[in-house]
């Protein structure tokens, strides 16, 4: 995979992750192995989504960046 992806979500004081979808999306794959770029991304949107974060006293809204390649 190669190129810039982010995502964007929000942290509730509880620490759980809500409304985690992508923002950007320029991946392409660089070869035909392993699974296709919306199908990693959306595994690594899933990923975020199950994040745990300390407790905090408000809401956190957070754009996370990756590059790939």
């Amino acid at each position: 995979y190669h190129g810039p992806a982010a995502v964007r979500f929000t942290v509730q004081p509880d620490g759980t992750v809500v409304g985690a979808h992508l923002i950007l999306d320029r991946v392409r794959r660089l070869r035909g192995e392993g699974p296709g770029v919306q199908e990693m991304l959306a595994e690594l949107v899933n990923r975020i989504s199950n994040l745990r974060f300390p407790s905090s006293s408000e809401e956190t809204i957070v754009a996370l960046p990756f590059g790939f390649g």
